[in-house]
């Protein structure tokens, strides 16, 4: 479990493609991001796969992944609702200590 996600272990993937995207063998399944991946490490004393949330995420193999315009547009509005959510939450936060006009909240929605 980890406080905030580093955007490669959004949904866990089984099948086929884990043997065709995983850099270690027998891999059982894949923590997948939008941009990026985690590979489950093998624990002999428990007998075991688990993730760790250390070190980086791996980049998607070109030649496995295909990147097509929904991808992309997905990214968009990936930051586009970063962007608006973020300011939405920061425009809130500072309700208790400033006072907004009439006008101002009108603007915010």
């Amino acid at each position: 479990f980890a406080l905030f996600q580093d955007g490669c272990d959004y949904v866990k993937v089984q099948g086929p493609i884990v043997a065709k995207i995983a850099t270690q063998p027998n891999a059982p399944y894949l923590e997948a991001g939008r941009n990026a991946f985690r590979e489950p490490q093998y624990n002999a004393d428990s007998d075991s796969w688990s993730s760790e949330f250390v070190g980086g995420c791996l980049v998607y193999p070109e030649d496995e992944v295909t990147i097509d315009v929904y991808w992309n547009v997905s990214k968009g509005f990936d930051f586009i609702s970063i962007v608006l959510g973020g300011t939405g939450a920061l425009f809130l936060t500072f309700t208790w200590c400033c006072v907004f006009s009439r006008g101002t909240w009108r603007l915010a929605g």
